[in-house]
């Protein structure tokens, strides 16, 4: 994850690009929410353009929404970009690949604004920016002032298995042995609270490689202490739902308990039978079907309660926190035939704080928050994307 100001990348001429850009993408939206009936800014998105680079040749645009409407937004968004990923090396990094200089693969650079990304969620819902052949994402901010930052930590564990065969189905085999390269590289260098709390510099940028990262807007809300009480009124209540949803609402805590990030809360914990289990087995709890299959192993048949209290007894010596939602790991995409929603149970986020939850944050974030009201979240999102040569995608107009 790289973060910054603008003015850290690139050049004073460049950055003015962008603010005079973000004024005139403003200005659009509202003027194109005047002709909607009972539409709302949070959480909005439209397409702006998709950049197309074949080794060797001009790039090619295609105009989105807005770049249909505004003229000269496209080129200027695309000039802006390219830029941008030269000096935080990723077209150094995909310029070197033999699957992009032999042909093999397109970059598709895809840019999506956002006039208001303010209250999304209510509490952090921490996800991926994918649909499904991702390598990079950038977003750069419209802000002028101090903000509430990107909250983020790293992914270091393998994809479900799932998602690891969609990537091996449509991304270059060299790529995924360079995100394999990449875990290992990092395993214990991201393990303090999950990184979050004040951007202070103007025109905030983030960039991150999709599959290493879990991200979320930021959210004001905590998420859900849970005990061992919690978990002992969650055991018979999965284990009616075990065959269907393996969830339920606790009225008490007022949150969705997903079987699946329960277990996967137990596997956080080194010290526990599901972890040894997870081990010994080399089967990451991901995802609904692997949560259940460590379920059926650990907490099920002869003992299965008892090994259940165990690893609650165990598991409330630390910090035990759930969102009551999945995160969503990779997302239908219109251009790849087959593609669905992944959904993922991120790993080590229940032992792991917030920045954003520590007293040492609480006063800045209050304060910028109350200096916001009324200020959009606005900013253009980029996914740098891998097309295969032959995909119908390139041959659309």
């Amino acid at each position: 994850m790289d973060t910054g100001g603008l003015a850290d990348l690139l050049q004073e001429q460049d950055v003015r690009t962008w603010a005079e850009l973000a004024k005139k993408l403003r200005t659009a939206f509202e003027q194109y929410l005047e002709t909607l009936e009972g539409n709302t800014r949070a959480g909005y998105t439209e397409d702006l353009c998709t950049a197309y680079y074949a080794f060797g040749k001009p790039v090619r645009i295609k105009d989105g929404f807005i770049g249909k409407n505004i003229d000269g937004t496209s080129k200027a968004a695309v000039g802006l970009l390219e830029k941008f990923m030269q000096r935080n090396g990723q077209w150094d990094y995909l310029q070197g690949r033999e699957w992009f200089r032999n042909g093999d693969y397109v970059v598709a650079v895809e840019v999506n604004y956002y006039p208001d990304r303010t209250g999304a969620s209510d509490r952090p819902e921490f996800h991926k920016d994918t649909a499904g052949i991702n390598v990079f994402a950038n977003l750069i901010f419209a802000n002028t002032g101090p903000m509430e930052a990107t909250e983020w930590f790293a992914d270091l564990e393998e994809p479900s298995a799932k998602r690891a065969q969609w990537q091996r189905d449509n991304l270059p085999a060299d790529y995924l042995k360079d995100l394999r390269l990449a875990r290992a590289a990092l395993q214990g260098k991201d393990t303090g609270p999950v990184t979050g709390g004040v951007t202070k510099k103007q025109y905030t940028y983030v960039s991150w490689v999709d599959d290493l990262v879990w991200h979320s807007t930021p959210a004001e809300r905590r998420r859900v202490k849970f005990t061992a009480a919690d978990a002992q009124r969650a055991y018979p209540v999965l284990e009616q739902t075990f065959a269907g949803q393996f969830e339920y609402i606790d009225e008490s805590l007022q949150v969705k308990v997903l079987g699946a990030e329960l277990v996967r809360s137990f596997a956080d914990d080194s010290n526990t039978l599901l972890h040894k289990w997870m081990t010994e087995q080399q089967q990451p709890v991901r995802d609904l079907e692997t949560a259940r299959k460590a379920w059926r192993a650990v907490y099920q048949g002869v003992d299965g309660r008892k090994r259940f209290d165990q690893d609650v007894e165990t598991r409330s010596r630390m910090t035990w926190r759930i969102t009551g939602v999945y995160g969503i790991a990779n997302s239908p995409d219109p251009n790849l035939p087959g593609s669905e929603q992944i959904l993922e149970t991120p790993a080590g986020l229940s032992t792991r704080k917030r920045s954003n939850s520590m007293k040492d944050n609480q006063e800045a974030l209050e304060g910028v928050r109350e200096a916001n009201v009324g200020t959009p979240r606005s900013f253009i999102r980029t996914w740098v994307r891998l097309v295969r040569k032959d995909s119908a995608e390139l041959t659309l107009k």
